[in-house]
């Protein structure tokens, strides 16, 4: 019988050391310090001549002092224009009358796309050449709004293909694999066109934008994409956009920023009752730009603050380390309003 009961201790006394729950782990402590607004800030009017038009819509760069920004233009070797860390030139080659989007890896490794047109441009360090007949089969015209990529073999262009002979059109995703080019066959993309493309590293998924123009408006939806299939996970008729900040993807929708959590948006910031427009352009979640209605605005991880008052809403912007560029269009022409920071 004390065997008996020994034995009931010692497993009572096994069961209790054991089972007990182990302490709360308390989350890692956010380290990240809010990015400074002590700027100074500089405006470059892009032109040509006094009577020329032209409407830059996107910027990129490899350095504050190679920077390259397209768009449309009356004549169209007047669509790409170059910074040298002094000023702002004309690449005088006759490329397209109505470029969308540039994206680079390194000075001598840079695309860019008409909308509409068929083809893509390459910079090489030295020359842009064109890569034509970009079409997808039955469809003659064709619309490339976006490029990303993670690399020189793993290039994505996005947008539209057209046939305006019967009035259909669908969307299309292009992949450059560096050697190939490959349209990827997509369901679902009657009268769809994809605006934006961005990859989470975190979670490995694409994600992208697009319009449908079905019933006359133009609602706006996200997808994700694994590389062959895509699935509608968002839509609205509110301006939708969508960012990287350190590989990690960031969808604005009316005044509200969303992340992809466990396999879903949620909020992770909602700037109602503030001036925030649209778009995330940053260095951290606490160091980012965005329009707002007056102008451009800075998140510090606590307050919207306008930094830069303006009536040129930008469409684009490159950040670096102590430089940011703006590019956008107002009723005076093109502007890049660059903002160096004070150390």
């Amino acid at each position: 019988m004390k065997a008996i009961s020994f034995i009931f201790l010692l497993i009572l006394l096994v069961c209790t050391t054991s089972c007990k729950k182990s302490p709360p782990v308390a989350p890692p402590v956010d380290t990240t310090q809010p990015g400074s607004r002590n700027y100074t800030w500089t405006v470059d009017t892009i032109r040509q001549g006094p009577y020329d038009f032209i409407d830059l819509i996107s910027i990129w760069g490899s350095s504050p002092s190679d920077v390259w920004a397209v768009g449309g233009a009356d004549v169209s070797y007047n669509t790409i224009w170059h910074y040298d860390g002094t000023g702002w030139s004309r690449d005088s080659v006759f490329a397209a009358g109505n470029l969308q989007t540039v994206y680079g890896f390194a000075p001598d490794n840079i695309w860019a796309a008409s909308s509409p047109g068929d083809g893509a441009f390459h910079f090489n360090g030295s020359n842009w050449t064109t890569i034509g007949n970009l079409v997808l089969p039955g469809y003659p015209v064709s619309y490339l709004n976006d490029i990303w990529g993670d690399g020189p073999t793993n290039i994505y262009f996005i947008g539209a293909a057209a046939n305006p002979s019967n009035n259909t059109a669908e969307g299309v995703i292009l992949h450059f694999d560096g050697q190939n080019w490959t349209f990827v066959p997509v369901s679902n993309t009657n009268q769809l066109s994809f605006i934006r493309i961005r990859k989470d590293t975190q979670s490995n998924v694409y994600f992208l934008e697009g319009w449908n123009f079905n019933g006359g408006d133009d609602i706006s939806s996200i997808f994700t994409f694994d590389g062959q299939n895509i699935k509608q996970i968002y839509q609205t008729m509110d301006l939708t956009t969508i960012h990287t900040i350190n590989g990690k993807v960031y969808i604005t929708s009316g005044k509200k920023v969303y992340t992809f959590v466990n396999n879903q948006l949620q909020v992770w910031k909602d700037f109602s009752g503030t001036l925030f427009a649209d778009e995330t352009w940053g260095r951290s979640e606490k160091d980012f730009f965005c329009v707002s209605t007056d102008g451009i605005s800075h998140y510090n991880g606590t307050d919207l603050k306008t930094l830069f008052p303006t009536t040129t809403l930008p469409s684009s912007a490159v950040i670096f380390p102590n430089d940011v560029f703006f590019v956008g269009y107002g009723s005076g022409g093109s502007i890049v309003i660059h903002g160096i920071l004070n150390k």
